[in-house]
């Protein structure tokens, strides 16, 4: 059995087709591989040895913490 299709209504299946498509991409949550950046020193950060600021702090004491 073979169906017939007008050049209009294959345009119109395109048409609708491509707008599901972009509906279905806009409102599908992102996922992401990116992991978290954590940052324990800043720029001009003292060192350890010379920083009696954070003699206490957990990280300081445990580098594996």
């Amino acid at each position: 059995m073979m169906l017939i299709v007008s050049r209009s209504s294959k345009r119109f299946i395109k048409t609708l087709v491509s707008l599901s498509l972009g509906v279905f991409l806009m409102f599908k949550p992102a996922q992401s591989l990116a992991e978290a950046l954590i940052v324990l020193e800043y720029n001009g950060a003292q060192s350890v040895q010379s920083s009696g600021n954070d003699s206490n702090n957990a990280f300081v004491l445990d580098h594996n913490h």
